[in-house]
């Protein structure tokens, strides 16, 4: 996720109650004193086509670093030892740019990612494929907050689920979570909301 990494930036979580002048980041200082079960509070909110066209230029920027790589391996090896360092740099090159490619779609999509609760439960909106598939989940259901290792020790990445009590989980978009979204506050969010949510590292 080296082209998310590079155009990271300050987290855009956001809460909620139900007016404008009160959306508040998570954490901030500026909070309502009481909150109705039955407003809905938006936790997260990113616009598509904004999102997008930000991960474009750092995806297309590393691209263009992968195919100078590419040139490099002709200039400076030959066969059979440039197969190695070709391998590793073409997959490099393909990853970039099917990231590119989705951004690219993506920046030309008007709608939203958008996580928020109320008595109805946890809502997931999900206006474009590329981010995943739209979900709810029930109070009742609502089981677990999964944080889970992916990598080695010293590449340590994170992927994060919501998991019903039947075991079925939905995964917390992983390209927003390498870029803006605090997927630990929000789960803390989701905590002050519905308490017997609990987290678990896998």
């Amino acid at each position: 996720m080296y082209w998310i990494q590079a155009e990271r930036q300050r987290s855009r979580v956001l809460l909620t109650r139900g007016t404008p002048n009160a959306l508040t980041r998570i954490g901030g200082a500026r909070r309502s004193a009481t909150t109705p079960m039955n407003e809905m509070q938006i936790l997260y909110e990113a616009n598509l086509a904004k999102t997008g066209d930000s991960l474009r230029w750092g995806a297309l920027v590393l691209l263009v670093l992968g195919l100078v790589g590419l040139v490099l391996c002709f200039v400076f090896s030959s066969f059979p030892d440039i197969i190695g360092p070709l391998l590793v740099v073409a997959i490099f090159v393909v990853m970039m740019g099917k990231a590119f490619v989705k951004m690219s779609r993506l920046r030309c999509n008007s709608g939203f990612y958008r996580i928020s609760i109320d008595m109805l439960g946890l809502h997931v909106q999900s206006d474009d494929s590329i981010m995943g598939p739209s979900f709810s989940v029930e109070p009742s259901d609502l089981h677990r907050r999964v944080r889970k290792k992916d990598g080695d020790f010293e590449n340590t990445s994170y992927e994060y689920y919501i998991e019903e009590k039947s075991g079925r989980r939905h995964q917390v978009n992983e390209i927003l979570a390498s870029y803006d979204l605090d997927v630990m506050a929000l789960f803390r969010r989701i905590a002050d909301r519905f308490p017997s949510v609990i987290v678990v590292d896998e």
